[in-house]
């Protein structure tokens, strides 16, 4: 086995420069806004199941071009946890089937382009009072039809030829 040397790592990390994943942005308590998925890094947890790391950018509105990121997670011990998950990707229209039928690597490249709308929602941390738990809630993007075209025939009506 091969011994990493932490001050290449160190110097590595220094020469590059920054991707763009770090935001600074949080997405305020009741707000909704329109996101686009544009990065998925899909990861195996400790237990063995799968999280998502999501990349959202806002698509509208004010805060529009804003990123920051979600964690959604599957869990063995905790069905809650993997039910919430499941809304996230359901939201973003990936379904069961598809999830249950598929490998995190699959599923995450399928997770980039898709779009929601995401309420920002936070539930107490009872470890860290002051840092509470990212708990935004995911529907899905309605897509509004475009309206029927428009007749400039001013004949339309006219029963005379």
């Amino acid at each position: 086995m091969s011994t990493v040397n932490l001050q290449d790592l160190i110097n590595a990390a220094e020469e590059v420069e920054d991707s763009g994943f770090e935001s600074g942005y949080e997405l305020p308590q009741g707000k909704l806004v329109s996101v686009k998925v544009v990065d998925s890094r899909p990861a195996i947890q400790d237990d063995g199941t799968p999280r998502f790391g999501m990349w959202l950018e806002i698509t509208d509105g004010d805060d529009k071009g804003n990123r920051f990121w979600v964690f959604p997670k599957f869990s063995a011990q905790h069905a809650f946890v993997t039910k919430k998950a499941l809304a996230v990707l359901n939201a973003l229209g990936i379904d069961n089937a598809f999830i249950g039928g598929n490998t995190p690597d699959m599923i995450g490249a399928a997770l980039v382009g898709r779009e929601a709308v995401v309420k920002g929602n936070y539930r107490k941390n009872k470890k860290n009072p002051d840092r509470p738990w990212e708990d935004h809630l995911f529907s899905p993007k309605k897509v509004v039809a475009p309206a029927a075209p428009v007749d400039d025939d001013e004949d339309y009506y006219d029963d005379e030829d």
